[in-house]
C-alpha cells in the first residue's frame, strides 16, 4: 500500500520541489487546495485547512484539521515549510512525536521549541559553541531602544518570531535595520506582538550570508549542502534570490555541521550564519524545510529521499559530497528587487546602492544556471492557476486517486537539471 504525504505552504519552491520528489519516490501527495504545489502533475489529492495567518487565521482550527485529517486518510508524513506551520504541527502532535501516526518532516520537536525563538535560539548557539553576534534582550521596551545606543548604529532589531500577533492577526515579521534612536524606538514598536513579546536588539554583522543545510539522524549527517547568498528580498536581508553553493571547506560549513551534532539535533534543518571578517556568526536554525532547498537538492540529489527516509524510520546510508559551484536563482524575487530598488521611499542598508541592485539583475541568465522550482516536465506548477486549470485536476482527500504520474527507477529522488 502506498504512504500518504500531507505537504503544506505549498505556495514555495521548497514545497513544489518535494512534491516531485516524494511522487517520484511512489507517495500519494496531498497539498493544500489552490496552491503552487496542488498544480504539480505529482499531486494526487487536495484538502482545505483553515487559514494559518491573516486576519482569518484560525489556529486551534488548524491543528485540529490536521490531526483530523491525518487520522481519516491514515496520513504517514507532513511537512511545513514555515515557522508558524511547523508550531502548528508540533501542537497537533501527540506524545510520540506525531499527529495521528503521521511524522513531521522537520527536525525533532526539542530544537523546533528553541530555535523558533530568536533569542533562544542565539543563546543555544553561544553555549554550544557557535559564534554569536552581539543579541540584548530587554523587560521593556526602552530596555531594547538603549540597547541599540550600547550596541552603536546601524544595528538590527529582530522580532522574537517569525510570526507574530499584531494589529489583530497573525503575520509574517521580519527584522528591521536601524541608524537611530528614533528608528530603533519605531522598530521596536513594530516588532513587539500584541500580547507584549518584545524584539531583541543585535549588532549589524557584515560579509557573506551563508547557510548550511544537513539531514542528521543519531548523530551523523546523512547528507548536506551549503550555500552563500548574493542577493536577498527585501534588499535589507531576507530570502535569497540568488545564490551559489560553496565548497565544505569555506570557514563556517565544518562549524554548522559540528554544532548540530553536538546540540543533539534529529531531522533537516538549516543553519545560517554570516561569514564576517572576525570569522563565522551565528544568526539563526530553521528546523524544518527551508526556502533553498530546491539548490541543496539540486547540489546533492537525493537529501530530500534521505529526510524523507530517515523521518519515518528507515536506515539510509550517508550520501556522497554535495557539488560546489552551482547557481540558482529566484526570478519573482528578481523583479521585486528591481521594483524595490526603483521606488525612492526604499530604505537601504549602507552596504547596497540602487544602481547595485540593478545591475546585479543582469544577465537573469548564463550556462548552468538553475531557477527555483522550475521543471519544464511539470508546467503545472509554473502557470497562474487559471492556465493551470485544464493541465491538472486533483481530487480532494475524499476522492484520492492513485498517483498516475509515469514511474521513475530513480528512488533516491528525481531527476535535477544539470548544471553544465
Amino acid at each position: 500500500m502506498k504512504r500518504t504525504a500531507l505537504v503544506l505552504d505549498g505556495g514555495g519552491a521548497q514545497s513544489v520541489v518535494l512534491v516531485r520528489v516524494l511522487g517520484q519516490l511512489g507517495w500519494n501527495v496531498l497539498c493544500e487546495s489552490e496552491t503552487r504545489s496542488s498544480r504539480s502533475r505529482w499531486t494526487t489529492g487536495t484538502v482545505n485547512l483553515p487559514s494559518p495567518d491573516g486576519p482569518d487565521a484560525d489556529p486551534d482550527g488548524y491543528v485540529a484539521a490536521l490531526r483530523e485529517i491525518c487520522s481519516r486518510v491514515e496520513v504517514s508524513l507532513v511537512a511545513p515549510a514555515r515557522d508558524l506551520t511547523l508550531g502548528y504541527c508540533w501542537q497537533a502532535a501527540g506524545a510520540d512525536d506525531t499527529i495521528a501516526g503521521a511524522r513531521i518532516l522537520s527536525a525533532d520537536r526539542r530544537t523546533a521549541g528553541v530555535f523558533t525563538d530568536k533569542a533562544a535560539g542565539i543563546e543555544a548557539a553561544g553555549t554550544y559553541g557557535f559564534p554569536v553576534p552581539a543579541t540584548i534582550t530587554g523587560r521593556h521596551a526602552d530596555e531594547i531602544v538603549r540597547a541599540t545606543e550600547r550596541l552603536g548604529y546601524p544595528c538590527v532589531v529582530k522580532p522574537r518570531r517569525s510570526f507574530l500577533r499584531k494589529g489583530g492577526f497573525i503575520r509574517q515579521i521580519r527584522h528591521i535595520y536601524v541608524r537611530s534612536p528614533a528608528e530603533a524606538r519605531a522598530a521596536v514598536d513594530a516588532l513587539t506582538s500584541d500580547d507584549g513579546l518584545l524584539p531583541v536588539a543585535q549588532e549589524y554583522v557584515t560579509g557573506r550570508a551563508c547557510s548550511v543545510t544537513a539531514v542528521v539522524h543519531s548523530g551523523a549527517v546523512i547528507a548536506s549542502s551549503a550555500r552563500a547568498t548574493l542577493s536577498f528580498f527585501p534588499l535589507e536581508g531576507g530570502t535569497s534570490v540568488w545564490k551559489r553553493t560553496i565548497p565544505v571547506e569555506t570557514p563556517g560549513v565544518e562549524d554548522a555541521l559540528a554544532f548540530m551534532r553536538r546540540w543533539g539535533l534529529e531531522g533537516v534543518a538549516e543553519l545560517e550564519y554570516v561569514l564576517s571578517p572576525l570569522g563565522p556568526r551565528f544568526m539563526e536554525l530553521g528546523p524544518r524545510i527551508h526556502g533553498w532547498i530546491p539548490l541543496a537538492e539540486a547540489s546533492s540529489p537525493g537529501l530530500l529521499a534521505a529526510a524523507i527516509r530517515t523521518v519515518i524510520g528507515e536506515d539510509v546510508e550517508p550520501l556522497p559530497p554535495y557539488r560546489a559551484n552551482l547557481e540558482m536563482r529566484w526570478i519573482g524575487g528578481e523583479l521585486l528587487r528591481t521594483r524595490s530598488a526603483l521606488d525612492p521611499r526604499t530604505r537601504l542598508p549602507g552596504n547596497v546602492s540602487r544602481l547595485g541592485v540593478l545591475l546585479s539583475a543582469w544577465p537573469p541568465w548564463r550556462p548552468g544556471m538553475l531557477y527555483d522550482g522550475v521543471d519544464l516536465g511539470d508546467l503545472g506548477a509554473l502557470l497562474p492557476r487559471a492556465l493551470a486549470y485544464r493541465l491538472v485536476r486533483r481530487g480532494s482527500v475524499t476522492r484520492m486517486a492513485e498517483n498516475e504520474a509515469p514511474r521513475t527507477k530513480r528512488q533516491n529522488g528525481p531527476k535535477v537539471p544539470s548544471a553544465g
